[in-house]
């Protein structure tokens, strides 16, 4: 039997984790390491600490709404600090939902209005304006992430085209995302 040399430390940065769930993320990761590790064929274990990053889980600790946890989180990225990063924003008022039907919530941007329809309240212009603080985070943490080179995941819903009630605006129609290309790898998983 081969006993291990040493141990890689693999910190992987998760932000929007959302709430602790069954197979969430980080229980996902751990299981791998957990299987790579029991694998004799290595000389070496991965010892994997995974930053899950969301109010849900560090209460005011973790509020993303905040500039200098911002510009925290992404001076860990440029410091190569992870060696991967998962970036998940929350999707609420991108969604396609809101395009189906008149049953639920309307919608509050389109592909013509990415940062928001014109004739909103004031509680979805703030609903909004939060939404859009978030995912601008998002996109320049993906783009630290791109240009450290680190392995990088965002998770976003893909934009499928006009629906029922117009087209819905995607972050994936972000000029900021479109100029990735050539740098990232764009692809679609189904949940």
């Amino acid at each position: 039997q081969v006993k291990p040399l040493g141990e890689v430390v693999l910190s992987v940065l998760y932000l929007f984790a959302g709430r602790p769930r069954r197979a969430d993320m980080g229980s996902c990761l751990s299981v791998i390491a957990d299987k790579f590790n029991a694998n004799a064929d290595f000389d070496f274990t991965v010892h994997l600490r995974v930053e899950e990053v969301d109010i849900l889980r560090g209460g005011q600790l973790h509020d993303l709404l905040s500039a200098s946890r911002r510009r925290d989180y992404i001076q860990d990225i440029r410091s190569g600090r992870h060696a991967a990063s998962i970036i998940a924003p929350p999707c609420e008022t991108h969604t396609r939902a809101r395009h189906a039907n008149r049953n639920g919530p309307p919608p509050l941007r389109s592909k013509a209005w990415p940062r928001g329809l014109p004739g909103l309240t004031s509680a979805q212009r703030e609903q909004l304006r939060r939404s859009n603080l978030l995912a601008d985070f998002a996109i320049e943490a993906l783009e630290a992430s791109v240009e450290s080179g680190m392995l990088t995941i965002m998770e976003f819903p893909e934009d499928l085209g006009p629906a029922r009630l117009g087209h819905p605006a995607s972050l994936w129609q972000d000029k900021r995302l479109i100029a990735l290309k050539g740098k990232a790898t764009r692809g679609a998983i189904l949940q």
